[in-house]
């Protein structure tokens, strides 16, 4: 045993000496950990606060842009209601209202196009003789307009004269009964709006983007001519229909990860949806180049610390400990009256030297506590012969001949062996539940645990809780390799286990068996049946429950879980 002890030792310690000069400049580096956990939160607090910053700047943005697109809407929308009110345009004439909004474009030379249709939607007003020709009513905006009295915000399309991607806008033409006789049709030419954008200036990294009510893209910085006419990404699609303005974080299309401010389409101008992006990576760094270059300054002073220290260990830590592993070899070579020579006051290293010297003195104890570990057993063994009586006196009863009586008893004297064996290995203490089944099941046939499963946490039984449930396992198992799921190649077995904790903690067990012979209920109940069914359940203070189905039967157990038993719930699946 102290053989053991000592090669354990030196394969441990022996080939790392400076382990311990580790260990102390990990503890200068946990003194000083501190200083860098204040810089991690002090920047991480620098961080959320411009983060916050941010996404108010990418809110401000949006809501600026959907302000200038509004006048500018509301500007055009003055003008058309002043057009529409003219009276050359309420009579339709082609030849006054066609001069008129000529004469009105040139003046405003800022103004979109100007137009009017009457209500089948026949353009009556134009600059050209061309656009007479162009007939609207198929257009959504024109019938919007026909059922609207105010102005309506179109969707993105192709000019019919022009031949260019618009938004078009429209206010209705009302006589003096208020019937709508016409419509002013305006349309903004998006390539314009977007040079609009790059006039207002877009941050480095960041993006502006205005969408029509069905998320197709109207203006767009940067790569307008790369987005402007496509859609929105169907993933930010609900964002045109949200209540109030907000801040995403999103990875735009372009690549870039943005915080993105937009105003859905109910706010004003509405009918149009409006973003602005700004890059995170634009943003923060500055601040990523500070908040670095703070960090690496207290690494390298832990580093520094750190590796000073080591060096002193290694210089004065070491050398005592090659005098203790040169006293443990002499104790290798059964040697026990060397001593290390080294005492407590010399730090740590004297402290275990001096432990060393004193593990003499605990082999001669543990050679007194193996004796008393040899009188336990001996009262043990007059416990087991007193469940031996009881066990002979109920098979006696069951059995109709000898050799079954006598193939009865040795097992049943197999499965207390075996159980007894590992209290013996586990000098007496409790056993793992797992180590139980697996002992228990190959007693029988090695080979046939291939079609064994276990799953279960790890729970450890008492001595007498191990000695019934063993017993009916290794019932269970007999069972299984004469008439069940174990007598046949493709029959399997899956053995599980779980605390329940409610009132009190319950350990569950089943035993269920599948792809065995078809079995059925036997009409008389032997002392197998009795042992899994009543007895166990009975010592252990729990129920159990015995069904058979088609693959084979199944049995579960429920008993009340000891104090100091060891319940974990980590997950562990076995075979044999």
């Amino acid at each position: 045993m102290f053989r053991h002890f000592s090669a354990r030792f030196l394969l441990v310690w022996g080939n790392s000496l400076m382990k311990l000069a580790v260990r102390i400049a990990g503890v200068i580096a946990l003194s000083v950990l501190p200083v860098l956990a204040m810089q991690i939160y002090n920047s991480d607090q620098l961080y959320q606060a411009r983060q916050t910053e941010i996404r108010q700047s990418a809110l401000r943005q949006a809501e600026l842009t959907a302000s200038e697109l509004n006048r500018m809407v509301e500007g055009i929308r003055g003008t058309m209601m002043a057009v529409a009110q003219t009276p050359a345009v309420r009579t339709m004439d082609s030849v006054l209202c066609s001069a008129f909004i000529i004469r009105l474009t040139q003046q405003l030379k800022s103004l979109p196009t100007i137009v009017a249709a009457d209500d089948k939607g026949q353009l009556r007003c134009a600059p050209s003789a061309n656009q007479l020709k162009v007939n609207i009513a198929d257009r959504r905006y024109f019938q919007d307009s026909m059922q609207n009295d105010d102005l309506v915000i179109g969707e993105y399309l192709i000019g019919r004269a022009s031949q260019t991607a618009v938004l078009p806008l429209a206010v209705p033409i009302l006589d003096d009964t208020g019937r709508h006789v016409g419509v002013v049709v305006s349309a903004i030419d998006l390539n314009w709006l977007s040079a609009q954008l790059v006039k207002r200036g877009v941050p480095i990294g960041g993006s502006v983007t205005i969408a029509d009510r069905h998320g197709v893209i109207l203006a767009r910085e940067p790569l307008p001519e790369k987005f402007i006419g496509t859609k929105i990404p169907d993933q930010f699609m609900y964002l045109l229909s949200e209540a109030n303005p907000g801040v995403i974080n999103v990875n735009s299309q372009d690549g870039t990860e943005r915080l993105l401010g937009y105003v859905p389409l109910p706010n004003r101008p509405s009918g149009l949806y409006v973003s602005a992006g700004i890059s995170q990576k634009e943003s923060f760094l500055f601040i990523d180049i500070a908040i670095w270059r703070q960090i690496l300054g207290v690494v390298f002073s832990i580093l520094t610390a750190v590796l000073l220290a080591y060096y002193l260990a290694h210089r004065y830590i070491s050398q005592p400990f090659e005098q203790l592993l040169a006293t443990v070899k002499r104790w290798q070579a059964f040697d026990f009256s060397a001593k290390t020579g080294l005492l407590p006051s010399q730090g740590e290293p004297g402290i275990l030297g001096d432990q060393f010297d004193r593990t003499i003195d605990l082999v001669v104890k543990r050679e007194e506590s193996v004796n008393i570990l040899l009188r336990e057993l001996a009262h043990r063994s007059k416990n087991q012969l007193t469940l031996l009586v009881s066990l002979t006196n109920r098979l006696s009863q069951g059995q109709k001949t000898v050799p079954e009586f006598r193939n009865a008893i040795i097992e049943r004297l197999l499965a207390l062996s075996a159980s007894q064996d590992l209290l013996l290995q586990n000098d007496g203490h409790a056993i793992e539940i797992e180590k139980l089944i697996l002992t228990q099941l190959k007693s029988f046939d090695i080979d046939r645990l291939k079609q064994v499963s276990l799953s279960g946490p790890p729970i450890i039984l008492s001595d007498a809780r191990l000695r019934s449930l063993g017993m009916a396992i290794h019932e269970l198992g007999t069972n299984a390799i004469k008439y069940g799921a174990l007598s046949t190649k493709r029959g399997r077995v899956h053995i599980s286990w779980k605390v329940t904790r409610l009132a009190v903690s319950w350990i569950e067990l089943t035993w269920v068996e599948s792809g065995g012979p078809r079995v059925k209920m036997p009409e008389v109940s032997g002392f197998g049946r009795t042992l899994i069914e009543k007895i166990v359940p009975l010592q252990l203070n729990g129920e159990a429950k015995l069904t058979y189905e088609s693959g084979g039967i199944v049995w579960f157990i429920k008993f009340i879980e000891i104090a100091d038993a060891k319940l974990e719930a980590l997950p562990r699946n076995a075979t044999g």
